[in-house]
């Protein structure tokens, strides 16, 4: 049986990690699905195109980082339809993953909403990474779609637990692949 890992990232694309993260999953063969900020598509357009012809998969994480609970449900289509312009994708993630049930009734009828199972805190300076990895390794399983991010605040324990995520993973026999649209 293959043993697949879906590896995100959310936020970017963003000047202080995007091309780090390409050259890791490039060292291990391994895709991912970039969930991205409309706001930071327009802002780095060079990135934009580096990730665009990349190997990886492009998904919509509104235009800018709001949580959709303190939103009208018009606003935020808005904001998830200006973002498709950049991205052309049907793969949505909300930012906090947090949405109104009438809200993910109005998106689903376009757009398939993607959720994660592992949420890595990469985002927490205080983090220690490597205790982390060893107590969160474990939860990972066949088929987990795992959530990083690319984002600057998030560089320097990105920078430490990505390569070792990737190595762990890859020596145990999982693929990193990007998610399919009929996930």
């Amino acid at each position: 049986m293959e043993k697949i890992l879906y590896l995100t990232f959310d936020d970017g694309p963003s000047r202080q990690t995007t091309e780090f993260i390409l050259e890791i999953l490039g060292k291990y063969n391994a895709h991912a699905t970039f969930f991205c900020l409309g706001e930071n598509m327009e802002d780095f357009p060079e990135l934009h195109q580096k990730l665009m012809l990349s190997e990886n998969q492009i998904g919509n994480h509104c235009w800018k980082h709001k949580n959709a609970l303190f939103r009208g449900t018009g606003d935020l289509l808005f904001d998830i339809e200006r973002t498709a312009e950049f991205t052309g994708s049907m793969l949505f993630r909300p930012p906090y993953g947090r949405l109104w049930p009438w809200q993910i009734l109005k998106i689903q009828k376009k757009y398939k909403i993607i959720m994660w199972d592992v949420m890595i805190p990469d985002y927490k300076s205080d983090l220690d990474s490597i205790k982390y990895m060893d107590r969160i390794f474990p939860a990972i399983c066949n088929g987990s779609i795992i959530v990083m991010h690319d984002s600057a605040k998030s560089r320097n324990q990105l920078f430490s637990i990505l390569p070792i995520f990737l190595k762990h993973f890859s020596d145990k026999g999982f693929r990193f692949e990007s998610i399919p649209l009929d996930i």
